[in-house]
């Protein structure tokens, strides 16, 4: 199975193009960080056709989208005939969770939410309280 889920901001803005039989074709660089350590992977992203319109046309630098998608390493000769790959992840699904403005207010409301008093949780034991 191939399946690969990211959460992470764009480093550039959406390269787009078209091939020779009308096939569009979208590329973005993703910058998500570990879940340990303070390391950032940055991630090649691409998508085609629909799915590349909607990234042309909603992406933009500093983003933060959860993509899904699968892992592809492509494999090709350079001009000086050396064997180059790149691995990608082919993006089936975008889901907008946040921009560059949005960022400063969310941090934000975290903060308070987090200053706020947590309510405290009530045990009923085996029976239910209705």
């Amino acid at each position: 199975m191939n399946i690969v889920i990211l959460q992470g901001r764009l480093t550039k803005d959406v390269e787009t193009k078209i091939t020779n039989n009308n096939t569009k074709i979208a590329t973005w660089t993703l910058a998500v960080n570990r879940t340990y350590g303070e390391e950032t992977d940055f991630i090649n992203c691409i998508t085609f056709n629909k799915t590349a319109e909607i990234a042309e046309k909603y992406l933009s630098k500093g983003m933060l989208v959860l993509l899904t998608g699968s892992m592809q390493i492509r494999k090709w000769k350079d001009e000086q005939g050396n064997n180059r790959e790149k691995t990608e992840i082919v993006v089936n699904d975008i889901n907008f969770t946040g921009n560059k403005k949005t960022t400063e207010t969310e941090t934000k409301v975290e903060e308070k939410q987090e200053e706020e008093p947590q309510q405290e949780s009530i045990y009923y034991g085996d029976e239910l309280p209705f």
